[in-house]
């Protein structure tokens, strides 16, 4: 029994030494994790909070936003999607304060099975900003994080060996969030910058988009958990605000899970505490806005996300709604 205790706490030591390894040999990646988290805490009030996907990352403008709804600050707390809307709510949440305004603008697949995340992109989150784990609630977000555990250290580990092997020692570094937690990646504001030759290259072609979520997979925990958020932040005096993703408008009809989340979220949305901005068509986009995803929109795109974004904002806050 001893013998056997022994096995398993030696196993458990190793695994959470090469953890932490693994993160302090990627601790780079960790800085455009927390720029955001700098800009949440650090923002000027009356702030305007956006929460989602990468559809947030590539279609946020937060100084074209700022510009045409003054006073408010924005602040784009766009991550990678698969880490779960669960996990993207629960860790702004402490930073909000009364006054302040949440937008969320949550990919289709975040009501069809992502709320709780992916696997190795929930696990690689969690590697990069341990403090998440005090924010895991849900028994499925649990379950997601340890699934992708072994594989993520296995992928880690077969990263840093190849890279250890090929790349000089003044360029080693272990990859991850695909770049996107790279702090120089963003500008002050926290907005992607588009690199011009990148932009050029690739474009999002037709048999490039994503049909795989069925409108039939809707999950229903995801509107409770919403509506909980909504009610936790009417009460601390926080408005909550549901946009859509941008889509391209040619292939809308490809796409029938976009209208069944549209009447879910009709349906089940408390609206007490929760307002729909429009519909999933008022933020659809051509498809030559676009960059490499249905949700990456191109800075041709992302200007016209912001126009749209400050024309159905301005109708409802505060302080610009009542001049």
């Amino acid at each position: 029994m001893w013998r056997l205790l022994g096995k398993f706490s030696l196993i458990l030591v190793l695994v959470v030494i090469i953890n932490l390894a693994l993160a302090w040999v990627s601790a780079y990646a960790i800085d455009g994790v927390e720029q955001r988290f700098d800009r949440l805490e650090n923002a000027e009030e009356p702030r305007i909070v956006f929460v989602g996907g990468s559809n947030n990352i590539y279609g946020i403008w937060s100084a074209g936003l700022q510009e045409r709804l003054e006073p408010y600050q924005v602040v784009n707390m766009g991550f990678v999607a698969p880490i779960g809307a669960g996990v993207m709510l629960s860790q702004i949440e402490p930073y909000l304060k009364p006054g302040d305004t949440v937008v969320l603008s949550l990919e289709y697949q975040h009501f069809h099975g992502l709320f709780f995340g992916r696997d190795v992109y929930l696990r690689r989150f969690v590697s990069l900003r341990p403090q998440t784990l005090q924010h895991v609630s849900h028994w499925r977000q649990w379950q997601t994080i340890l699934e992708g555990h072994s594989r993520q250290t296995r992928n880690d580990l077969r990263d840093l060996f190849r890279r250890w092997r090929t790349l000089p020692p003044d360029r080693f570094q272990i990859r991850s969030c695909d770049g996107l937690c790279v702090r120089e990646r963003y500008d002050e504001l926290s907005d992607i910058k588009f690199e011009a030759q990148s932009v050029a290259r690739l474009k999002l072609e037709p048999e490039e988009i994503n049909y795989s979520t069925s409108a039939d997979d809707f999950d229903a925990e995801s509107l409770n958990r919403i509506n909980a958020f909504g009610k936790r932040m009417t009460a601390r005096g926080v408005d909550v605000y549901i946009v859509f993703p941008p889509t391209p408008i040619d292939y809308a009809d490809k796409m029938p899970f976009i209208d069944a989340t549209y009447e879910r979220l009709q349906t089940d949305i408390d609206g007490e505490v929760i307002t729909i901005l429009g519909e999933p068509k008022d933020y659809m986009l051509p498809i030559e806005q676009f960059w490499n995803t249905q949700y990456h929109v191109s800075p041709e795109g992302r200007a016209e996300r912001t126009r749209v974004l400050s024309e159905k904002l301005s109708l409802v806050l505060p302080l610009i709604s009542e001049e």
